[in-house]
């Protein structure tokens, strides 16, 4: 995994980096497909006090680029609230795969080591291959579904 760290109008601390280490090493363990992660502070003049530090992180995954962008009068709040946003953004692409092809009984049945295929005696089988799923059942009927 790349980690990139930058400051705009504002230098880098030591500090910081290492808050900002942990922050990633602690979003890593349960995305192990993220391959860059680039965090910018940039500190801005012309707003208010309130929100004149600001954190951008931007993390890319496989066919997927998010990001998360917070102000606050810290820097420390601004990139834990960041870090907080891009925590719950992954987690809800990991829903969204791990639903990608199975749900409700299929994924109970599938995941028990039930599933057999149509010239078994079985319901079905579910045969996954890309963005793609495909269901065949004991009439021999395919249907195909994007998610």
């Amino acid at each position: 995994m790349d980690l990139q760290i930058e400051g705009r109008h504002v230098a880098i601390t030591s500090e910081w980096r290492r808050a900002i280490e942990a922050r990633v090493a602690d979003l890593h363990p349960g995305h192990n497909d993220v391959t860059h992660v680039r965090v910018t502070l940039t500190k801005q003049d012309h707003k208010r006090a309130e929100d004149s530090c600001e954190a951008l992180v931007v993390v890319q995954v496989p066919r997927h680029t998010l990001t998360a962008r917070k102000q606050a009068e810290s820097f420390e709040e601004a990139f834990r609230d960041a870090f907080s946003a891009m925590d719950i953004e992954l987690d809800k692409l990991s829903e969204k795969r791990g639903a990608h092809c199975f749900s409700g009984a299929a994924h109970e049945e599938y995941a028990a080591g039930q599933a057999r295929d149509s010239r078994g005696s079985g319901r079905f089988a579910i045969i996954e291959a890309g963005r793609f799923c495909v269901e065949r059942d004991a009439c021999a009927e395919n249907r195909i579904t994007a998610r």
